[in-house]
């Protein structure tokens, strides 16, 4: 039977930790991007769903939706002890992973714009111009008869 506890007690100071950690990636996305007060409020929300459903899964799956004190105390002993020791790290190498992603795609649109969208746009011109010209000589003739 403690057997059974304390292996209950491990999975949610794990679940304690997972959060903890989906809390970092979020404050990471925020301090990389612009960030309205909008855009706060479904991070926020998004964050609480998805929280949320990861403790009911736990919560379902390993303990018939019981709530006990003691995981409890488990679940928010794995989130603190992850944010004492290592969030600020974690946090450090989102954000500069993050600004790397950033930087890349940046590079990428950049890329395919010249790659793909100048010829683009030299042909919509072109075309525009050949319609035009084709315009006018059919008003001329038009004129003419």
């Amino acid at each position: 039977m403690v057997e059974y506890e304390l292996r209950l007690f491990a999975i949610y100071f794990l679940t304690g930790i997972a959060i903890s950690i989906l809390f970092d990636f979020f404050r990471s996305i925020r301090k990389t991007t612009k960030n309205t007060n909008i855009s706060i409020y479904i991070e926020d929300i998004l964050f609480w769903i998805i929280s949320f459903t990861i403790i009911l899964i736990v919560m379902f799956k390993f303990n018939n939706l019981q709530i006990r004190g003691y995981l409890i105390i488990a679940f928010l002993l794995g989130g603190v002890s992850y944010y004492i020791t290592i969030s600020k790290y974690v946090v450090n190498v989102n954000v500069k992973i993050l600004n790397i992603l950033k930087r890349v795609v940046k590079f990428i649109n950049k890329f395919f714009l010249k790659l793909i969208g100048r010829p683009i746009l030299f042909i919509f011109i072109n075309c525009k111009k050949f319609i035009k010209k084709f315009e006018n000589q059919k008003i001329k003739r038009n004129n003419v008869k």
